[in-house]
């Protein structure tokens, strides 16, 4: 009669081994998943962050021009009197 423990333990290996690919291939999925997730936080993060310095200068040079404005207004009326 044959003895089948060899045949059973490769059949075991192999299950064993398709398991473990398919594990494998299932984390690989969640880890693109969170590379994605997190590229995308990170950008998200960059923009704002160049908005508030970009809106900050914005605003600096708005009020400049404001100011500058005021002042030519005023040295008009100053020279009007």
């Amino acid at each position: 009669m044959m003895d089948y423990a060899p045949i059973a333990a490769a059949g075991v290996s192999i299950a064993a081994s398709g398991i473990g690919a398919l594990l494998v291939w299932g984390v690989k999925g969640e880890i693109k998943t969170l590379r994605t997730e997190l590229r995308a936080g990170l950008a998200e993060a960059e923009n704002r962050f160049f908005q508030r310095i970009n809106g900050s200068y914005t605003r600096k040079d708005l009020h400049a021009d404001l100011v500058a404005r005021v002042d030519r207004i005023e040295n008009k009326v100053d020279e009007m009197e």
